[in-house]
């Protein structure tokens, strides 16, 4: 109830906090303001872990410090909380050993569990999409999907595993996650953290929020073992049933059988959260008044009362808390780095554009309790300047997976790739010309590209492609780049397929086409004209043996002839589209290699401003650095130099024309700028003098309104007088640098054939 402060003052424990809403939008929802902290401090435990601590310091001193017990972390916490207009409360109780002493190598990883979450709600959503029905609707269609054969399941899987290397290298552990209150004893050891009541800020239910982990519980399925008291600003609350679990204490304060409270008139008195009504308390006595009196009295009796017999709790003696936009962007200070380990995974938290690959975390899993084989591995990014924000690497797999936002190289979304074998991408549809969704590629077998929203309605296309110039037959010109793989590609055939075409008759749209480059043959299918069953179907050969109609042993008539014609450039155009997509591709895979090699992160115009006021405190020494990397850079005499044959040999008259020239570009360029202030201000003018016409010649014909022609004469006024200013302060600046440059030229070394007297 009572502890003393930093400076050996004893204070109440309520007077500590220090309601405060800091600057941040991320800090005023309670959970990341949990997960902020916890990450922000450096948790202490204990000592002695049974006891609460003799010193409990302000919260503006906590954060300071960046360490603090679980007292000193649920303090700020809860002002933190307050400040954003949560109910919250510090809770001092007793809880188990593993998150007394930080201890979560025995806990499941949150961040798996959301990721495993998503994923089987993603599955759950593409396979029950199209069956949501209304809970209202009393009809509800069987279920007749053709259901797998259980013994042909078996088989397919007693002939995949006997398809599989029996041989591991690793054994992965059993799935059962382990009890961390196994290794608990049987101390008490004391333990703070903070309760946020439903009700206010649309809390549906009393949460617990473990302030050294960010963890959130809800109250009726906590961790924590007992409970002594709780307190907010207001007042301080004692429980009456210390046996009681957490879980199955009820936070009604009101209720005076289970909590007794330590100021009068705090909180609503009469009715507790259920509704019930509160019985005469041992304060009723100290007040005289018995519980006889409490119950003969009228409703309106114990309201003055308690209006009456209300106490103030000592206001809070801390300072505001307070935190800058520098040490808040570290979040993990003092490195902006922390690592927290769980129970077969392993999480690396990194600040903003302090990781040299833009990584902000990174969450591995492992296949044993002692971390040692790696599973899985998932990073995210900020500030890419390749705009990949996510990257899932699967070990036992052999595949990774790269997510990106919008801008990227060829406007990527998704690529998946198991390297040697299949490479799938997604892209952004509106961001590409050629409108491609998807790409699939068995590497060195075939290629599959889908497409949507194209003028000419092609959907899908596809290539079938070998290494063999065996299978490629004497058709070796269609060939495509090997793309890192040992040979070329030669393309043997390509499918097309197109939607319909609404604007053409009906049967007269092409629903696919296929080349057979190796054969010369094009087959082309329509689609179903209305009321037809069959398709139209018409295949032509472009052999260089002359052109036949294939089936047909006739000469073929002018329009077939024209038709082959046709086939023949179009399957030449289709080819040359195919070959472009493909090195878009491989260009694609190779400016992404170059990535890699050297990310580079792309910072704000704040962050490099903050980086600037870092270095000085004025920003004079990032301005003088910006301006010596300009002057290594950029030689001021560079364009004046080129006629010079030998500039280790320059003479008089050289460096003379070399110093009138610098000096004339100077001077032409000051004028330049005069001009262009003085041509402004003289428009200003011109204006303002046909405004002042117009008005005279409105007033002269009867119309009095005068408050439009004062706010446009006002307007311009302020104008002309920044333009006259500029105009000035450009007159006596042109002169400054004349003569700054005249006074450079005379010192400088490679005109110093100017000094040398003859």
């Amino acid at each position: 109830m009572i502890a003393e402060n930093e400076c050996g003052v004893k204070k109440f424990v309520c007077s500590t906090l220090r309601p405060t809403q800091l600057q941040f939008s991320e800090l005023y929802d309670m959970y990341e303001c949990a997960v902020f902290l916890a990450g922000f401090m450096l948790y202490e435990p204990l000592d002695p872990p049974t006891e609460p601590p003799r010193v409990l310091p302000s919260p503006c001193q906590v954060l300071d410090w960046h360490v603090g017990d679980s007292f000193d972390m649920a303090v700020l916490l809860c002002s933190l909380l307050i400040g954003s207009g949560y109910d919250a409360y510090v809770v001092n109780g007793y809880a188990p050993k593993y998150i007394t002493l930080h201890d979560q190598t025995q806990t499941q990883c949150p961040l798996i569990s959301k990721l495993s979450d998503n994923s089987v709600n993603k599955a759950s959503g593409q396979n029950t999409g199209s069956t949501e029905l209304d809970d209202d609707n009393p009809y509800v269609p069987p279920n007749n999907e053709v259901r797998d054969s259980t013994y042909l399941e078996m088989q397919r899987e007693k002939k995949r595993m006997e398809g599989l290397d029996s041989f591991v290298l690793w054994c992965s552990d059993t799935n059962v996650l382990p009890d961390p209150s196994a290794t608990d004893d049987n101390m008490k050891r004391s333990h703070a953290w903070v309760l946020v009541r439903a009700g206010m800020r649309d809390v549906e239910e009393h949460t617990f929020l473990e302030p050294t982990t960010g963890r959130a519980y809800p109250a009726s399925n906590s961790p924590y073992h007992g409970i002594e008291s709780v307190w907010n600003k207001t007042n301080y609350w004692v429980n009456v049933n210390l046996t009681t679990s957490p879980s199955d204490l009820e936070y009604a304060f009101n209720d005076s059988s289970k909590w007794e409270h330590l100021f009068l008139g705090s909180g609503p008195m009469g009715r507790d959260e259920s509704g019930s009504k509160n019985q005469g308390s041992g304060d009723d006595l100290l007040m005289g008044q018995g519980a006889d009196d409490v119950r003969n009295d009228s409703p309106e009796r114990k309201d003055s009362d308690t209006i009456e017999r209300q106490l103030d709790p000592p206001p809070s003696w801390c300072k505001d808390i307070s935190i800058d936009r520098s040490r808040y962007l570290l979040r993990y200070p003092p490195l902006g780095r922390r690592t927290v380990q769980y129970h077969k995974a392993k999480v690396d938290y990194f600040a903003k554009n302090k990781h040299p690959q833009a990584m902000v975390m990174r969450v591995i899993t492992y296949l044993d309790s002692s971390r040692v084989t790696v599973s899985e591995i998932h990073e995210w990014f900020e500030n890419r300047r390749d705009k990949m924000y996510k990257r899932v690497r699967y070990f036992l797999e052999g595949r990774f997976v790269e997510e990106f936002f919008p801008g990227s190289v060829g406007e990527v979304r998704r690529w998946e790739e198991h390297p040697g074998k299949r490479r799938d991408i997604d892209f952004y549809v509106s961001g590409r010309l050629d409108r491609m969704c998807r790409r699939e590629e068995i590497i060195g077998e075939r290629i599959s590209e889908y497409f949507e929203g194209r003028t000419d309605f092609l959907t899908f296309r596809s290539m079938l492609v070998t290494q063999s110039r065996e299978k490629a037959g004497s058709k070796t010109s269609y060939t495509l780049p090997s793309g890192g793989l040992n040979n070329d590609l030669y393309v043997l055939r390509i499918n097309q397929s197109f939607d319909r075409n609404p604007a053409a008759p009906s049967g007269t749209d092409i629903a696919h086409r296929t080349f057979h480059l190796t054969e010369a043959k094009v087959v082309t299918q329509y689609h179903f004209a209305k009321g037809k069953i069959t398709q139209k179907v018409k295949v032509h050969s472009h052999a260089k043996s002359g052109g036949i109609l294939a089936g047909a042993g006739e000469e073929l008539s002018a329009e077939d002839l024209e038709g082959i014609q046709e086939a023949a450039l179009i399957e030449r155009e289709c080819f040359a589209a195919v070959k472009l997509s493909y090195v878009q591709i491989m260009n694609i895979i190779k400016i992404r290699s170059e990535f890699e090699s050297g990310v580079v992160i792309e910072k704000t115009v704040f962050e490099n401003a903050l980086e600037r006021a870092e270095k000085g405190a004025t920003g004079a020494v990032g301005v003088e650095e910006d301006n010596q990397s300009d002057a290594k850079g950029v030689d001021y005499l560079t364009p004046f130099l080129r006629n010079i044959k030998d500039l280790s040999k320059i003479t008089k008259e050289e460096a003379l024309e070399v110093r009138q020239a610098c000096l004339d570009a100077l001077k032409a360029r000051l004028v330049e700028r005069a001009n262009i202030i003085q041509s402004r201000l003289n428009e200003e003018n011109a204006k303002l003098a046909r405004k002042q016409e117009q008005f005279q010649r409105s007033q002269r014909e009867g119309d009095l309104s005068t408050e439009e022609y004062e706010k446009y004469c006002t307007e311009a006024m302020f104008r002309i007088q920044i333009l006259e200013q500029r105009l000035v302060a450009h007159e006596e600046s042109a002169i400054q640098k004349f003569g700054n440059l005249d006074s450079k030229l005379s010192t400088e070394p490679r005109l110093a054939v100017l000094m040398r007297k003859d």
